[in-house]
């Protein structure tokens, strides 16, 4: 058996990024930039008020009254302070007046129709205040935005105040989803005693669906040789990534892997030294697309699907890796398995502002129910020890 470390680098480095295509930008939300973003004129554009108030000279500020000569709303061309002593009324947004270095917001003033005087407070202020000065943020030509993010509001919103009405995107990808098993029955049926409801085609679409708006297609074999093999030639032709769930054990019925290299499929590696999902298995297809067998058991499964599966797409999209969450033991654990610990907890942060894990361990792999009291998983690693103590930090993984 490999490590868990080995199968996720296995995993990356079998996994090309798939190409990019232009997109609108209206339609780019939630999808990976796939290019870096430039300031095409300085940022603010101009110098901007960023008060409501009266725009001045400040070499008159000492004056102390004024005479409102104009007044300047945002999105209209600059007037130009005549006479120099004077003012001129300004909105928020607006461009700052010619002439004027300083802005004096209303409350800072007394008016009397067209005449205003300036309040004792206001007098301390320096040239420029109350102005977003021009290119203060970014100059023509900066860098805003490299690519390899995933879109959202701030990013979308520099993009369309630089002018880019169209961006490179990574396109959405085909995910099959595909459980089996004769036990599974549909969710409103009854079950006899020995059967169970579907649950983890709802579990892994809920997950996936989490880091990509893509298409999701969910199948459902029986434990039959010849029909998952016809059905998996269909699912892989159309599909960019396919996850299997159960049937890849050891068991008699557990004929997935062989259906899987019957297909052509080039299996890169099983069983990982892993508690849960030890018969964890990866191939590639012949076309390249990437191929997950989880467990069948749901802990094993949603814990798989977020170590390896997640990371394989956020690849295959380009999306840069994220930065890695950590969490501090809250209780001590015993484990002696040598094995690595996806470990199910439940998360808080204390009054000192530390992320803290308390351990909910499940009765087994197929315990579902008790992850509902979880927000998470963390990682112990698979060291020479039994006792992971309180206060220790791992890697975070939440559901």
């Amino acid at each position: 058996m490999i490590t868990n470390h080995q199968a996720l680098q296995i995993v990356l480095s079998s996994i090309s990024t798939i190409p990019s295509k232009k997109n609108l930008l209206l339609d780019s939300n939630n999808s990976v930039l796939r290019q870096d973003l430039l300031a095409d004129r300085d940022l603010p554009p101009f110098n901007r008020v960023m008060f409501d108030g009266f725009a001045i000279n400040s070499n008159f500020l000492s004056q102390k009254v004024f005479n409102v000569f104009a007044s300047q709303a945002a999105g209209n061309p600059p007037k130009t302070l005549d006479p120099i002593e004077g003012a001129i009324e300004v909105m928020t947004g607006s461009s700052l007046p010619i002439g004027c270095d300083i802005v004096i917001p209303y409350e800072q003033t007394l008016r009397n129709k067209n005449q205003i005087e300036i309040k004792n407070e206001a007098l301390e202020l320096d040239p420029y205040s109350n102005i977003h000065i021009q290119g203060s943020d970014k100059k023509t030509g900066d860098l805003l935005c490299t690519g390899g993010k995933k879109t959202n509001a701030s990013i979308l919103a520099t993009a369309a105040s630089c002018g880019y009405d169209v961006l490179d995107t990574s396109p959405k990808i085909k995910i099959a989803i595909i459980t089996s098993g004769d036990e599974l029955v549909e969710v409103e049926s009854t079950p006899e005693p020995y059967q169970i409801r579907k649950s983890n085609g709802l579990a892994l679409k809920n997950i996936l669906s989490k880091f990509g708006d893509n298409h999701f297609s969910i199948f459902h074999f029986s434990d039959d040789l010849h029909s998952i093999e016809k059905g998996l030639m269909n699912i892989l032709q159309n599909n960019d990534l396919v996850l299997l769930s159960g049937g890849i054990s050891k068991g008699k019925k557990d004929f997935i892997p062989q259906a899987l290299e019957n297909c052509g499929v080039e299996k890169k590696f099983q069983w990982v030294k892993q508690k849960p999902g030890k018969p964890f298995w990866f191939g590639i297809a012949k076309d390249h697309k990437p191929i997950f067998g989880l467990p069948g058991n749901p802990v094993s499964t949603i814990s798989c699907a977020l170590y390896y599966v997640i990371p394989a797409i956020r690849k295959m999209l380009g999306e840069n890796s994220p930065k890695s969450i950590f969490a501090k033991l809250k209780k001590e654990v015993s484990f002696k398995p040598s094995l690595t610990y996806f470990l199910p907890v439940s998360t808080e942060f204390s009054e000192k502002a530390e992320f803290l894990a308390t351990p909910i361990p499940t009765a087994n792999s197929g315990d579902y129910s008790s992850l509902i009291q979880t927000d998470g998983f963390i990682v112990l690693p698979a060291e020479d020890r039994s006792k992971f103590k309180t206060g220790e930090v791992f890697p975070y993984y939440a559901w």
